[in-house]
């Protein structure tokens, strides 16, 4: 069983993941995924505002990581982002955290 962790903090300037963050956020997963490191965490500290194009994003990392038996998880996400995901139902599928230190201690999952 794979338990490496790989953090991925995206840090747009704007604080505002869109279609430009998003594609690089894919390229993020897509290398994981070739280096066979299945265990994501996305740090969304520093993002203030996600579009569609950062759900749908976030939508198909989980989808992928799931379906080669990793865990996908976000953590550090502001009262606006908790509100959207509320809003759009994806509290329901995405596992979020308060922090990532919360994710090492039940995960037991090495960085």
């Amino acid at each position: 069983m794979n338990t490496k962790l790989k953090i991925i903090t995206p840090s747009p300037p704007s604080g505002i993941f869109d279609r430009i963050l998003a594609y690089e956020f894919c390229q993020q997963i897509d290398e994981s995924i070739a280096s066979n490191i299945n265990n994501i965490l996305v740090n969304l500290e520093k993002i203030n505002f996600i579009d569609s194009a950062g759900l749908g994003a976030l939508l198909s990392a989980y989808k992928i990581i799931n379906q080669n038996g990793g865990k996908f998880m976000v953590c550090s996400i502001n009262q606006q982002i908790k509100i959207l995901f509320e809003l759009v139902g994806i509290d329901q599928i995405l596992n979020t955290f308060s922090n990532p230190e919360e994710v090492t201690k039940i995960y037991k999952i090495e960085n």
